[in-house]
């Protein structure tokens, strides 16, 4: 992807093929608007995905962390089933944004699929 420091040279370079080949420029300039389009159709897809993904994983990792902590108190209460089913949720939740699927929350029951 372009950065802010090449648009000046490609502007520039533009200019010059404008220059030396006249007519020939609107190959470089098809090249960079089809370059502009996809950026403007793909780009809100792939940040949203993101922010999914990362939000998701935070909400693994975090669980993690907690389990570390209270690890004493899930196994004398007798819940590891249902901390293991919360973990399977959050796990399957975090997998299906990584892969761009449609699992919104990690209570959704489509997230079991992958750990069942």
């Amino acid at each position: 992807m372009m950065n802010l420091f090449e648009i000046p040279f490609t502007v520039l370079l533009t200019l010059a093929v404008w220059f030396m080949a006249g007519k020939m420029v609107i190959i470089p300039a098809m090249v960079l608007l089809s370059y502009l389009l996809v950026f403007v159709i793909f780009y809100p897809i792939v940040s949203r995905q993101t922010e999914e993904t990362g939000v998701t994983s935070s909400r693994r990792y975090n669980m993690i962390i907690d389990t570390i902590h209270k690890l004493p108190s899930i196994l004398t209460s007798g819940e590891p089933k249902i901390w293991l089913d919360e973990f399977r949720l959050a796990s399957g939740a975090a997998s299906m944004a990584t892969l761009g699927g449609q699992c919104k929350h990690p209570s959704s029951k489509c997230c079991l699929i992958l750990f069942s």
